[in-house]
């Protein structure tokens, strides 16, 4: 029997009942061994998903080679993607269910798992939606896909609702025995041909998608920007004709107003987004003030910063006006505006006759006064939007004005004169009218498409048109928002404006211009860069972005929602305007982790490990974009969301456009073979680190050197796992443009430390208790030395040595076959993969390392971490130097030199060997350490911080600290939970949210009541391996962004942050929304704002007389700082029993360093009625005032003015205790 077909009885692939009835002569339980014998040499099918006929028909070359079909789908043919049978698609099957194809797996999991639990076998294909609209047929999901097999195909039967599998026969014409799935999948698909006629080009099916809602649908997030701080004031202009007036009742009809326009939108061509139909607000008329207040609420609600409202002036004459009155007139309104002059003549050109003047401007000077009447009252309302204190204008066209120069001066002086300051008079860019300065204006602002337009190639010419009268100019949106993002700063000042889209054809009607391609995800891109852009270029000193527009319905510019896309353009502006730096208050940093497929090999295991750390450990959300697939995907999707996608840019374009649009920022490419990657992550505005493991040899051998080349160039971070690594890519491709570190990988398997692992693994193996063993690991090819590993046993053997080599992980295909082919020396064994190898490492005597190039093998960190030595040849390993401490080098690769190496280290091995070993992964080579490393390369804002949480008998409270801790918006390095032997069930509750939450806690619990929270400070310090310690009492709270504004606010020197602080009582009612009004009673407004002060400075000011830092819970340490006071001055501090925490903080001051203060209540303290301060003798208390006087004045000294205010205070309280200041010591001015 020939190796190929072990596979089948292992797998199962024999279906026996199936078998029989067609083979009557293989009964009485002969099925397999008459398949195995005569039935595959016959041409049966195993089972009935592989159909021998079929699969010769459909590839003619395994038919010209006159090879068994079912030889060749085993041995290559699923490998390869070639389907079994006419509805299994193995590629297809093998992505969505984490299987690896190759040798009849994917087959063999279809046959025995997915066709009895209902799986689809391809993409189209949906067994549950068979036997639910074919009454005739039983409620068998696998019955399903037999009856189609066997005939329904031929029936023409329904497949699944996106594939209308009758139709298509129909509408293609297929022959009466083609099979409509594999036609389409196999060969329609790619010829253009659509599965259901819905998915035809029709004016009908345009429509159709347009009315439903798409695939960027978004409800409305008023999350996003809450409590999140604007890069920018962002302005949108506001269309006020949702309204009827006299005039277009005469001119269009009675009840006209813009919605009319808009019900004739069309779609022209595929891909056309018409009609537009709005959503959230309807279709509102602006006669009523309640349709405005929404449309505030709303742009309030998503960061914008105002409306700039149309405003039409005829000579005397007013029109649509009545929109803005409501708006002045109403004081529930709270929103900034400012007025454009809308200063055209009105034509009838919607229908095509421009000649006919409607309304005409005159432009008469004499109209001047009336013109600056009406102006200055709107400029005078204190919700206009001012710039630097002043009022703005805006002119559409002034170049329609006579003598517009001197009429500008004129209108200024008039306006300043009114107004007592001097008006920003602006002009808008349109009809090549582009610069201010001609009209003695003082800037400009954009108003496209105008301008970019006649700057942007059209793809009109790339359209399928679908309406013969079109003449219609069509530009790309993506390409002409890079156009506006790529132009030069002009002279003279000018205010950038994007638009979400734009299409004017429900006014022009085939014959006007179409902005298509349009997505939310590239509007907030162009946003977000024209907001960049302001920030390096601000007009007065304030950031002014504008968007074109708010209700621009019929001209397709319009941020309200709609049923399409729902709120997403609006989410999108949202997102544009608080930034990727600006979390929203409880969204998580949310990361893409990008791999080139999810086999079980050791680069793909890094990035799933990556993964679990960063989610379990930091609290940071991930998901996977993986470039293939493999048996990794599941586990991949038990850590965060997996989107699998071809290698072909247009597909990984797609794709990073909608994981963009989801609001991920930031990227870390795995591989080499993922920098092709890089261009569309940048593309679409993702911060990008890159990990390069590969060395050049390997680069080459993939020809993927245009992945490290697009690393090379486009990537912001690329890590090295070792200096021989780096040299050698920038010695091949050129030094990188960007950051380059050199950060050696961690080890993040644990090792099980099984003491029974070394006999019972030499029983399995047949080895001999005292046999020595040499261990291999990783998939077995010539890169990783296989061959030599297999030679050197060999060689072993032959001299005697009573060593055996061992190597545990699966062959490649052709190393297999030599392997099998060869002779193998009787002291080898190979082990297929496992995902815990903890056993073997243990078992063995030592790891030997064959690989050719292998830039920094976390194998080699396992065995150090098992206390093993390691033998490795010079050159090829980027742990080299590990190595030579801790193993032996070997200088030439032959197996005579590596069996004298491997004799050298069991030689030379000492028990106290291990343990260094073990030492040296411990201190230095922590998974942990390494991921949050990759986190501050991407980030340096992200910084490491350990928390503690000390708690005693606080389990009603832990659910919400522990919660409050891993919502935070930033990466947390690690949460300790130390417990002061709490009679409650605090800890089991601790565990228990840690487990709800998907999250790592470390907890240690006393063995008894220390009774002292000084004692769990300087535990909480000795512990903590981050830079920063945050130390949170168990029944306070945080806000989601208090780690993120805190550490933001510390300087590279400080010892100390802290924040403002709410209050709440011992049920979580609010007791005050801030300490500042406490603080400021000791030094007047010197809490009203954020500080940062020299510590000294700060504990003159702030710790002299009373604490200011009131709550622990909204402090951040510098680990080392406060290790080092509680460490050296613990026995005192520890004898407080009220004021340790203050005369902490006194301490740290009187060390180099600086102090900041947050002046936002990002923490929240909860405030007990029966606290020790109220429940103790109050004489302690004012003791331990006295006793922090004291300390003060051995620190910084006290002037005689200082001792007169302490001891004011220490009267104050006395008085308030209700006891006798003199019965106690007066302390340090005594």
């Amino acid at each position: 029997m020939t190796r190929p077909y072990l596979t089948v009885v292992r797998h199962h692939l024999v279906d026996t009942e199936w078998y029989r009835t067609l083979h009557p002569v293989a009964g009485g339980g002969r099925a397999i061994a008459h398949f195995l014998a005569i039935g595959w040499r016959a041409g049966h099918a195993p089972n009935p998903f592989f159909e021998p006929e079929w699969y010769l028909e459909r590839n003619p070359d395994v038919a010209a080679a006159g090879v068994n079909p079912f030889d060749h789908y085993l041995a290559s043919g699923e490998a390869e993607g070639r389907w079994p049978c006419r509805v299994l698609d193995p590629a297809w099957y093998a992505n969505a269910n984490a299987i690896e194809p190759g040798s009849g797996r994917v087959l063999a999991h279809y046959l025995n798992v997915g066709c009895r639990a209902g799986r689809q076998p391809n993409s189209v294909f949906d067994p549950r939606h068979y036997v639910d609209v074919h009454n005739d047929l039983p409620r068998d999901l696998k019955e399903a896909v037999l009856h189609y097999l066997r005939s329904g195909f031929f029936e023409s039967r329904s497949v699944s609702p996106i594939f209308d599998a009758p139709w298509y026969r129909r509408h293609y014409g297929l022959a009466a025995e083609a099979e409509a799935i594999s036609h389409y999948l196999l060969e329609g698909r790619s010829k253009g041909h659509v599965p259901c006629p819905q998915d035809l080009p029709s004016v009908a099916n345009e429509i159709r998608r347009a009315v439903q809602n798409g695939p960027t649908f978004e409800e409305f997030d008023p999350t996003i920007a809450a409590r999140a701080k604007r890069r920018a004031n962002v302005i949108a202009f506001y269309l006020p004709q949702f309204h009827a007036i006299p005039e277009n009742d005469t001119w269009w009809g009675t009840g006209f107003s813009e919605w009319r326009n808009v019900a004739r939108g069309t779609p022209r061509f595929v891909g056309h987004y018409q009609p537009r139909i709005p959503r959230d607000l309807g279709h509102y008329d602006l006669n009523d003030p309640a349709a405005i207040r929404r449309q505030v609420q709303m742009a309030a609600a998503a960061g914008l910063a105002g409306f700039c409202f149309y405003f039409y002036l005829f000579g005397r004459r007013r029109i649509l006006e009545k929109p803005l009155d409501l708006y002045l007139a109403d004081p529930a309104i709270d929103f900034p505006f400012c007025l454009m002059w809308a200063n055209e003549n009105w034509t009838r050109r919607w229908d095509g006759r421009e000649q006919e003047v409607l309304l005409q401007q005159t432009y008469d000077e004499g109209d001047d006064t009336f013109f600056i009447d009406t102006v200055a009252d709107y400029l005078a309302d204190p919700r206009y939007l001012r710039v630097a204190g002043r009022p703005i204008f805006f002119v559409y066209r002034p170049g329609l004005i006579p003598n517009m120069r001197k009429r500008v001066e004129g209108w200024r002086a008039e306006l300043t004169r009114r107004l007592g300051v001097v008006p920003w008079l602006f002009m808008a860019q349109t009809f090549d009218d582009h610069d201010p300065t001609a009209y003695g204006l003082d800037g400009a602002v954009e108003f496209p498409p105008h301008k970019l337009s006649q700057l942007t190639t059209q793809a009109t010419d790339r359209m399928h048109v679908l309406d013969p009268a079109f003449t219609g100019a069509v530009y790309d949106y993506e390409t002409m928002s890079q156009v506006s993002l790529d132009l030069p700063r002009p002279a003279y000042p000018l205010l950038r404006t994007c638009f979400p889209s734009w299409d004017n054809d429900a006014r022009r009607q085939g014959h006007g211009t179409s902005i298509t391609a349009s997505t939310p995800a590239l509007f907030e891109r162009w946003l977000s860069g024209l907001i960049t852009q302001a920030a390096e270029n601000p007009f007065a000193g304030e950031r002014l972005v504008f968007v074109n527009a708010w209700n621009e319905w019929a001209e397709g510019a319009y941020l309200e929602p709609d049923v399409h896309h729902g709120a997403a353009y609006l989410n999108a502006a949202a997102r544009a305007i608080v930034g990727s730096e600006a979390k929203i208050s409880g969204a998580k940093t949310h990361i893409l982790l990008v791999g080139h497929d999810a086999h079980e090999h050791g680069a793909q295991m890094t990035l799933l490990n990556l993964g679990r750390v960063f989610t379990r450990q930091f609290g940071v959300k991930v998901t996977f974009l993986v470039l293939g697939g493999g048996n990794l995907l599941r586990a991949m999707g038990e850590v965060g969301d997996v989107v699998v996608c071809e290698r072909q840019d247009e597909a990984l374009s797609e794709a990073i456009l909608a994981l963009r649009g989801q609001g991920l920022t930031y990227a870390i490419t795995n591989t080499v073979v993922t920098g092709m990657a890089v261009p569309h992550l940048k593309r679409q505005g993702f911060t990008v680190l890159s990990l390069v493991h590969e060395l050049p040899r390997l680069i080459a051998e993939h020809d993927v050197g245009g992945g490290a080349q697009a690393i090379r160039v486009g990537s912001d971070v690329v890590v090295f796992p070792a200096d021989m690594v780096r040299a050698a890519f920038t010695g091949s491709f050129g030094e990188v443009a960007c950051t380059a570190l050199v950060q050696p990988q961690g080890l993040y398997a644990s090792l099980s430390g099984d003491d029974e692992a070394r006999n019972r693994i030499r029983e399995e193996l047949g080895l001999d208790p005292d046999t020595t063993i040499a261990l291999g690991l990783g998939y077995a090819d010539l890169r990783k030395g296989f061959d030599t590993f297999v030679e050197t046993a060999r060689v072993a053997h032959e001299t005697g040595r009573n060593i055996a080599f061992v190597w545990v992980g699966r062959l490649e295909r052709a190393v297999g076959t030599w392997l099998l082919g060869n002779d193998v020396p009787p002291n080898f064994r190979q082990v297929d993969f496992l995902p815990d190898i903890s056993a073997y490492m243990e078992a063995s005597d030592l790891l030997y390392m064959t690989s050719r190039e292998d830039p920094f093998p976390s194998t080699v960190l396992e065995a150090l971490a098992a206390g093993k030595p390691v033998v490795g040849f010079a050159g090829c390993l980027g742990s080299e130097g590990l190595i030579r401490r801790h193993g032996v080098v070997v200088q030439r690769r032959s197996a005579e030199a590596g069996v004298s190496a491997i004799d050298q280290a069991l030689r030379t091995e000492r028990p106290e060997s291990a343990d260094a070993r073990r030492n040296t992964v411990a201190s230095d080579y922590r998974w942990d350490d390494y991921g949050f490393a990759l986190l501050t390369a991407l980030n340096p804002a992200w910084r490491k911080v350990s928390v503690a949480v000390p708690s005693y008998n606080y389990g009603r409270y832990m659910r919400e600290r522990l919660t409050s801790i891993f919502d935070q918006t930033v990466p947390v390095f690690e949460v300790i939970l130390l417990d002061d032997a709490s009679p409650d069930d605090s800890v089991a509750v601790a565990h228990l949210v840690a487990e709800e939450q998907g999250r790592e806690l470390v907890v240690e619990v006393n063995g008894h009541n220390a009774g002292s929270v000084m004692r769990q400070w300087g535990k909480a310090a000795a512990m903590a391996r981050g830079d920063l310690l945050w130390i949170c009492e168990a029944d306070d709270l945080a806000q989601a962004r208090f780690l993120e504004e805190v550490t933001a606010a510390m300087a590279p020197d400080a010892l100390f942050c802290f924040s403002d602080s709410s209050q709440i009582d011992e049920m979580g009612a609010a007791l005050g929304e801030s300490y500042s009004p406490y603080l400021n009673q000791f030094e007047a407004g010197g809490f009203d704002r954020s500080i940062s002060l020299p510590a000294a400075t700060f504990a003159k000011r702030h710790l002299c007389v009373a604490n200011s830092v009131l709550n622990v819970s909204g402090v951040v340490f510098d680990r080392n700082a406060v290790r080092d006071v509680l460490a050296s001055e613990i026995e005192d501090l520890a004898s407080y029993r009220f004021a340790g925490d203050w005369a902490t903080y006194l301490v740290l001051c009187s060390k180099p360093g600086t102090v900041s203060f947050v002046a936002a209540p990002l923490n929240v303290h909860r405030r007990h009625g029966s606290s020790l301060t109220h429940s103790t003798r109050a004489e302690a208390h004012l003791a331990e005032i006295t006793r922090v006087h004291n300390v003060f004045e051995r620190q910084f000294c006290a002037s005689k003015d200082l001792m007169a205010r302490q001891r004011a205070y220490r009267t104050t309280i006395a008085r308030q205790f209700g006891i006798d200041e003199s019965a106690v010591a007066v302390g340090a001015e005594a």
